[in-house]
């Protein structure tokens, strides 16, 4: 997965196809990060939790 600006917009991509959208760098930046990590996080604990 990588990152992608096109017309001032930013992808989150998986190959040639777009997984998500975002509005600024940093948000897609998280967004891959998210991708990318193996370990669980607190919010993701709190997250399951309530849902």
């Amino acid at each position: 997965m990588y990152i992608k600006k096109v017309l001032g917009t930013w992808f989150l991509m998986d190959k040639e196809e777009i997984v998500e959208s975002y509005g600024t760098r940093e948000e897609a930046e998280l967004a891959l990060f998210d991708t990318r990590r193996t370990w669980t996080s607190l919010y993701d604990l709190e997250k399951r939790r309530v849902d």
